[in-house]
C-alpha cells in the first residue's frame, strides 16, 4: 500500500513538472511572436525608402522565422502531450488499483470489527470472572483467619496441652483441609487459561475466512443494502466517479453508507472501557445490560423486574442490538441508549418515542408525551401542538361537522317520520309496482341481447385470471420453505420487533427473489395467452351470436343530407331517391332532424299521447278541469297535515328524486297546433337511416358504394352495427369536428373535477394524516381508515358521474360508441384517483417507517435516504406499502362500493318510493308510476369496474408476497357477488337495455394491456441484479427498463389484438336471413321508427296518419298499434305476468 502511494505521488510530480513545461512553452511562444513584431517593425523603418518590394522582403524574412519557431514549438508541444497522456493513463491506472485495494480494505476492516467485537465480549467475559475470582481469594482469607482464631482460643481453654498440640498438628498435616483449601485457587487459575484459548481459536478462524466469498455475495444483492446508501461525497472527492453509481453494471459500496451508520449510532466504546465499565460496577441481574441482536431475541421474551424495558443500544458497533434497562435510563446519553426513545412505558416493555398529534421532535428530558417541537402550522403550547390559529380552526372544525352532522340528523328524521306516517295509497302503489316490471327486462320483445353475453363473460374471464395467477402462486411457493406467504405481513409493535422483522424479512427476500422472478415471468406468458383466446372467443361468440335475424340486419346509414326545412316530406323523397339509386326495395327511410332544441318539449308531447292511449288516472291528458283544478286545490292541504320543517323535504325527494310533481299541471289546450308547428320548424341533419326490406338487397347496396346524387350533394351509404335502442337520435346533427371538441372538453372536465376533489378531499386529508405520530409501531386511528374508504367509494362515485355526463355530451350516434368512450374515460379516471391514492398511501407509508426510525438492512435510516429507489427498495416500505395496497384493495374498492350499490341504489331508493307512494293519498296513476320508475340503469360502467380491480390487484406483485394470495382470493370473492347481483340486476333492477354490439368489448378487449404491462414492470424490477450480474441497472436506468419493458408489451399486445385475434375470431361466414324486415319488427316493439322522436311527430302532426307511429315508452308496449303506412309494425297488447314485491325486495 505503501509502494502504491509512493509510486501514485511520483506519477502526480511528472504530471505536474510537465504541465509546468507546457505553460513555460506558451510563454516562450508569446515572447516569439513579440520579438518578431519587433523585428518586423525594425526592418520596416530601415527600408522605408525602398518600396512595396523592401515591406515584402521584411515580411517574408519575418514569416520565415516564425514558421522555424512554430515548427519546433510544435515539436516540443506533441512530446510534451503524449507525455502527459501517459502519464494521465498510468496515473488513472494507479487511482483505479488504490480504488480497489480501498475497498478490500473497508471489507476486510468491517470483519476485522465482527471479530473485534467478539473477542471484546471474550475479555468481558474474562474480566467478570476475574472479579469473581477476587472475590473467592478474599471470602477464603476471610475463612482462613476465622480457622485461625478458633485454633487460639481451643489452646488456651484447652487442660492438656499435650493433647491440644497433637490436635494442632493433626489439623496442620490434615491433606484434606489442604486439597480444600487449594481447589478453588486452582479452578480459578485454570479459567483464565481457558479465555484466551478461546481468543486464540476466534482469531485463527478470522485469519482463515473467506472474504471474496462474502465479497460476492454481497455485490450480488447489492441493490437491496448498498443501493439503500445516500450518496453524500463530497465535491472535491477525487474518487467520486469511482464509487457512486453510473446506472449500469454492478453497484459497487457507498463509503458514505458507513458514515451515516455512524453519525446514527452513539460513538462506540472500545474494550478498555467496557472493561473499565465492569470492573467498577456490580449487575444487578445477569440479563441487564447485556446488548442482543434483535434476531436473538425471542418475540414474547420480557425483560426481568430489575430493568423491565428493552431499549436500543447505540454504543455496540452494530446497529439492532437492544439491551434491558431500568425505567429512568430510556433516551440518556450515558446509558447508551436512543436518545429519541426517552419515554418509558413499562406496559408495552420498550422505551418509545413519545405520541403527540403534529410534533416533529420530542422533549427527550421530560421522559414524557411532551413535545419540544411541532411541526409547521403549529405551535408549542404545554407540550402539545396546537394550531396557530386555533379560534379559526376550532370554527372551521366546528362548521365541518355540522355541514356533515346536521343534515344526516335532518334526513334521519325526516325518514322515520315517514315510516310512522299511515299507509292509505296501497293499491296505487300496487299498480305502480306493476308498472315497473313492466319497464324490466324479462320480457320475451326484449330484444337482441348479444353485448350482454360478452359483457357477463368478461367478468368472469377476470375471476378466471385471478384464479389463474393465485394458482401459479402456490405453484411457486410451495417449491420454497412457504416463508413467502407470511413475508411482509408481521405487525411489529415496537422498536425491537421492527428491527428483527426488517432483518428476516430482508433474508428471506433475498433468499427467495428468483422464486418471485420466475413466478412472474410465467404469471406475464400465461397473462397474454389468457388475453389473446379470450378475444378470439369473445369474436367467436359474437359471430355466433349474430346469425339470429334482428332489425339490425336492414339498416344503413345514409350520410351527406342538404339542409331540408320539415315543410316536406323529405321521408317520401328520400325513400323514392335511394330506391331509384340503390335498385333495391326500400321500407322507409327514419331522417335524424336536429330536435335538440325542441327535445324535451318533444318528448313530453309524444309521452303525453302515450299516456292518453293507456288512461292512466291522475295524468293530465285524461283529468277534467274541474278534477283538476280541485286536486291542485288540495295538494297543499295534503302537505299540511306534514310537519312544517318536513316539507322542505317532502319537496326535494318528490320532485328532484322521484320526478313527480306535487300539484297537477293543467292539460294543454293548443296541442295539435303546437305538434304541428314544431314538426315543420325542424331542420334535418346530414344523415338519416334507410331500412331495406331484405338483409341481402342491404349487402348488395353496401357493396355497390354507388353515390347517389341528391339536390346537388352526394349521398353515402355506409355499414351501422347497432340495435334501435342503440341509437342517440338527438345527436344526428353534431359532426365529426364538434364531436373532437367534446371530446377535448370532456377530457379538461375530468382533469378539473379531479383537481378539485385533490385540493378540497385529498389535500385536507393528506394534512391531517401527516400530522398523526407515526412511531413506536402506532398506527392510524380507526377513523382515518374508514376516513380513507369514504374518500376512495366518493371519488369513485364522483369519477363515475363526471364521466358518464362528460361521455353523454361528446355526441355519439351509437349508445355503444358513446358506451365504450365513457369506460375508457372512467378507466383513465380511476387510475388518476389511483395514482393520487398511492401518492398518499405512500406519503403515509414514508412517514410511519421515519416515524419509527426504521432503518434498512445495512442499518441506514430511511429518513436519511435520498435515492427514490433506495426508498422504494427498502423492506420496511416494502412492507407498508403492501399493507396499504391491500387495505385499499379489501374491502375499499373490491367489495363497499357494490354493497354500497346494491343497498343504496336499488334497495334503499325502492323501499323510499314506496313509502312515499303509500303515505302520500294524491299520488296517483302516472304520478305513482313516476315514483316507482326510479331505478339505476344498465351502463358499461361495470368493465372499468371490473379492470381497475384487476389492474389495482397486480400492484401487489412489486410488493413483499405476503399478501399476494389474500388479494387475489379476495378479488375472486368479490367478483362472485359483483357477478351474482349483476345477474339478479339485470333481471329484477333495472329497466331494459341493449348492448347490440362488440364496441364496448372491444374497448374492454384493449384496456387488458394495462395489467399485463404492469406484471411485466413488475418482473423487470424484481429481476435486476437477481438472475444474472450482466442485467443490474440502477435509479433512472431501472425506471426507463421498466418503462421501455411496458412500453413494448403495449406494441405487442396491440398488434395481436389487432392482426391475430380477427384472424382467428371471424371464422365463420354470416349467412343473410331470408326473413323480410316487416316480419322481424313485428317481433320486437323498439324499431328505427318509434324511437325516433322527430318521426313519431311527423306521423302524427305532418302525414297525419290515422293510427300514427306512437312513440314507444318502456313499459308501455302494449300501446301501440299496428300501421304499415306509419311503419309501426308491432301489435301486442298482453301484459307481463305480475310480479310479488316483498317488504324488503331488493329490486
Amino acid at each position: 500500500m505503501d509502494a502504491l502511494q509512493k509510486e501514485l505521488e511520483e506519477a502526480m510530480s511528472s504530471f505536474t513538472s510537465i504541465e509546468a513545461q507546457r505553460s513555460a512553452d506558451g510563454q516562450h511562444l508569446a515572447a516569439a511572436e513579440e520579438r518578431q513584431r519587433d523585428a518586423q517593425e525594425r526592418c520596416l523603418d530601415r527600408r522605408k525608402d525602398e518600396g512595396v518590394w523592401g515591406k515584402d522582403a521584411c515580411l517574408q524574412q519575418a514569416e520565415q522565422q516564425a514558421f522555424e519557431l512554430r515548427s519546433e514549438l510544435r515539436e516540443e508541444g506533441a512530446r510534451a502531450k503524449s507525455a502527459t497522456e501517459a502519464v494521465k493513463k498510468d496515473l488513472a491506472d494507479k487511482v483505479s488499483r488504490v480504488a480497489q485495494l480501498e475497498g478490500s480494505l473497508s471489507e476486510n476492516r468491517n470483519q476485522l470489527k465482527t471479530i473485534q467485537q467478539h473477542v471484546d465480549g471474550l475479555m468481558q467475559d474474562l474480566m467478570e470472572r476475574t472479579i469473581k475470582s477476587s472475590d473467592d481469594e478474599a471470602m477464603l482469607g476471610t475463612l482462613a483467619r476465622q480457622l485461625q482464631q478458633e485454633q487460639q482460643e481451643d489452646v488456651q481453654d484447652d487442660r492438656d496441652v499435650k493433647d491440644d498440640d497433637l490436635d494442632q498438628e493433626d489439623v496442620q498435616d490434615d491433606p484434606d483441609v489442604k486439597d480444600d483449601n487449594l481447589d478453588p485457587e486452582t479452578e480459578e487459575d485454570s479459567k483464565p487459561v481457558e479465555i484466551q484459548d478461546q481468543v486464540e481459536d476466534t482469531i485463527a478462524a478470522a485469519q482463515s475466512y473467506d472474504f471474496d466469498k462474502l465479497k460476492n455475495d454481497s455485490k450480488r444483492h447489492v441493490h437491496y443494502t448498498a443501493a439503500t446508501s445516500p450518496a453524500r461525497e463530497s465535491e472535491s472527492s477525487p474518487l467520486k466517479l469511482i464509487w457512486n453509481f453510473e446506472g449500469t453494471g454492478p453497484p459497487v459500496p457507498d463509503p458514505a453508507e458507513a458514515n451515516i451508520v455512524k453519525e446514527q449510532h452513539a460513538k462506540t466504546l472500545g474494550p478498555t472501557a467496557v472493561v473499565q465499565g465492569m470492573q467498577s460496577t456490580a449487575l444487578p441481574h445477569p440479563g441487564c445490560f447485556q446488548p442482543r441482536h434483535a434476531t436473538d431475541i425471542d418475540q414474547a421474551e420480557r425483560c426481568p423486574d430489575a430493568c423491565p424495558l428493552f431499549a436500543e443500544d447505540t454504543a455496540s458497533p452494530q446497529h439492532c442490538n437492544f439491551k434491558c434497562v431500568n425505567t429512568s435510563d430510556c433516551g440518556l446519553e450515558h446509558t447508551h441508549t436512543n436518545l429519541a426513545q426517552s419515554v418509558p412505558d413499562e406496559t408495552r416493555g420498550f422505551c418509545r418515542r413519545c405520541v403527540v398529534v403534529a410534533c416533529s421532535r420530542c422533549n427527550r428530558a421530560a421522559h414524557g408525551d411532551v413535545c419540544a417541537e411541532c411541526q409547521r402550522g403549529f405551535r408549542l403550547e404545554n407540550g402539545e401542538c396546537v394550531s396557530q390559529i386555533p379560534i379559526l380552526g376550532s370554527l372551521l372544525k366546528g362548521s365541518l361537522y355540522l355541514i356533515l352532522l346536521v343534515p344526516v340528523l335532518y334526513f334521519v328524521a325526516w325518514y322515520v317520520s315517514l315510516v310512522l306516517r299511515k299507509a292509505t295509497n296501497l293499491e296505487e302503489q300496487a299498480q305502480a309496482l306493476q308498472f315497473r316490471t313492466q319497464t324490466k327486462l324479462c320480457k320475451p320483445d326484449s330484444g337482441d341481447e348479444r353485448g350482454s353475453v360478452l359483457f357477463f363473460r368478461y367478468q368472469l374471464f377476470i375471476m378466471i385470471w385471478a384464479l389463474v395467477l393465485a394458482t401459479l402462486w402456490v405453484a411457486s411457493v410451495s417449491m420454497t420453505d412457504g416463508s413467502l406467504y407470511a413475508l411482509g405481513t408481521e405487525d411489529p409493535e415496537s422498536p425491537r420487533e421492527l428491527c428483527a422483522v426488517i432483518h428476516r424479512g430482508f433474508e428471506q427476500q433475498r433468499t427467495m427473489m428468483s422464486t418471485k422472478v420466475y413466478f412472474l415471468l410465467v404469471a406475464y406468458i400465461a397473462s397474454l395467452v389468457l388475453c389473446i383466446s379470450f378475444g378470439i372467443f369473445q369474436q367467436r361468440t359474437f359471430h355466433r351470436l349474430n346469425n339470429d335475424a334482428t332489425q339490425a340486419d336492414f339498416v344503413a346509414l345514409v350520410d351527406g343530407l342538404p339542409a331540408v326545412h320539415g315543410t316536406e316530406n323529405l321521408e317520401e323523397i328520400l325513400k323514392t331517391e335511394l330506391q331509384t339509386g340503390t335498385s333495391q326495395e326500400i321500407v322507409g327511410v327514419s331522417v335524424g332532424w336536429d330536435f335538440a332544441p325542441h327535445a324535451e318539449k318533444i318528448t313530453e308531447l309524444l309521452e303525453s299521447d302515450v299516456r292518453a292511449l293507456d288512461k292512466l288516472p291522475g295524468s293530465p291528458e285524461t283529468a277534467d278541469p274541474a278534477a283538476t283544478s280541485a286536486t291542485s286545490a288540495r295538494a297543499p292541504v295534503e302537505g299540511a297535515s306534514r310537519p312544517r320543517w318536513f316539507r322542505p323535504m317532502d319537496r326535494l325527494m318528490l320532485t328532484q328524486v322521484l320526478g313527480i310533481e306535487l300539484t297537477t299541471p293543467a292539460p294543454a289546450t293548443a296541442e295539435a297546433t303546437s305538434g304541428e308547428t314544431l314538426a315543420k320548424s325542424l331542420v334535418c341533419s346530414p344523415k338519416a337511416l334507410v331500412v331495406f326490406k331484405t338483409e341481402s338487397g342491404r349487402d348488395a347496396a353496401l357493396a355497390a358504394k354507388k353515390d347517389i346524387s341528391f339536390r346537388g350533394n352526394t349521398l353515402q351509404i355506409k355499414p351501422l352495427t347497432s340495435e334501435p335502442m342503440g341509437i342517440c337520435w338527438e345527436n344526428f346533427a353534431v359532426v365529426r369536428q364538434k364531436q373532437r371538441e367534446r371530446l377535448w372538453a370532456a377530457i379538461k372536465m375530468i382533469l378539473l373535477a379531479s383537481f378539485a376533489w385533490s385540493l378540497f378531499i385529498y389535500l385536507p386529508f393528506a394534512q391531517y394524516a401527516s400530522s398523526f405520530s407515526y412511531s413506536n409501531g402506532d398506527k392510524p386511528s380507526i377513523g382515518m381508515t374508514i376516513s380513507l374508504t369514504l374518500i376512495v367509494v366518493l371519488g369513485n362515485l364522483f369519477m363515475y358521474t363526471t364521466c358518464a355526463e362528460a361521455a353523454k355530451r361528446i355526441g355519439f350516434i351509437n349508445r355503444d360508441a358513446e358506451g365504450g368512450a365513457y369506460m375508457v374515460l372512467y378507466t383513465f379516471a380511476i387510475l388518476l384517483n389511483i395514482m393520487m391514492d398511492a401518492a398518499l398511501t405512500g406519503s403515509i407509508a414514508y412517514r410511519t417507517a421515519v416515524g419509527q426510525r426504521a432503518r434498512t438492512y445495512g442499518g441506514t435510516l430511511i429518513a436519511d435516504l435520498t435515492r427514490a429507489q433506495a426508498i422504494f427498495e427498502s423492506f420496511e416500505l416494502q412492507r407498508q406499502l403492501g399493507l396499504a395496497v391491500f387495505k385499499y384493495c379489501w374491502p375499499a374498492m373490491y367489495l363497499v362500493p357494490f354493497i354500497g350499490e346494491a343497498v343504496g341504489a336499488n334497495w334503499f331508493t325502492l323501499h323510499l318510493a314506496r313509502l312515499v307512494v303509500a303515505s302520500f293519498p294524491h299520488i296517483k296513476g302516472f304520478k305513482a308510476q313516476q315514483a316507482m320508475k326510479v331505478l339505476v340503469p344498465m351502463d358499461p360502467g361495470r368493465y372499468a369496474d371490473v379492470l381497475i380491480n384487476i389492474t389495482a390487484g397486480v400492484l401487489i406483485f412489486f410488493l413483499p408476497g405476503g399478501y399476494t394470495l389474500p388479494l387475489l382470493v379476495a378479488l375472486i370473492l368479490s367478483h362472485v357477488f359483483i357477478i351474482l347481483f349483476d345477474h339478479f340486476r339485470v333481471l329484477r333492477c333495472v329497466p331494459s337495455f341493449c348492448f347490440s354490439s362488440s364496441v364496448v368489448d372491444d374497448y374492454a378487449q384493449k384496456l387488458l394491456i394495462l395489467p399485463c404491462a404492469l406484471i411485466m414492470a413488475a418482473f423487470i424490477l424484481k429481476s435486476n441484479c437477481t438472475l444474472t450480474s450482466t442485467f443490474c441497472v440502477q435509479d433512472s436506468s431501472l425506471g426507463l427498463s421498466m418503462l421501455m419493458g411496458g412500453a413494448l408489451h403495449v406494441g405487442l399486445h396491440w398488434w395481436l389484438l389487432r392482426v391475430i385475434v380477427p384472424k382467428f375470431g371471424n371464422v365463420k361466414e354470416h349467412v343473410p336471413t331470408k326473413f323480410t324486415y316487416e316480419q322481424v319488427a313485428s317481433l320486437a316493439a323498439p324499431s328505427w321508427f318509434n324511437l325516433n322522436p322527430a318521426y313519431c311527430l311527423r306521423s302524427k302532426y305532418f302525414y297525419k296518419h290515422e293510427t300514427p307511429c306512437y312513440y314507444l315508452v318502456q313499459g308501455r308496449e302494449h300501446v301501440l298499434r299496428k300501421n304499415d303506412k306509419a311503419m309501426s309494425f308491432f301489435e301486442d297488447q298482453r301484459r307481463v305476468v305480475k310480479e310479488t314485491y316483498g317488504r324488503f325486495q331488493l329490486g
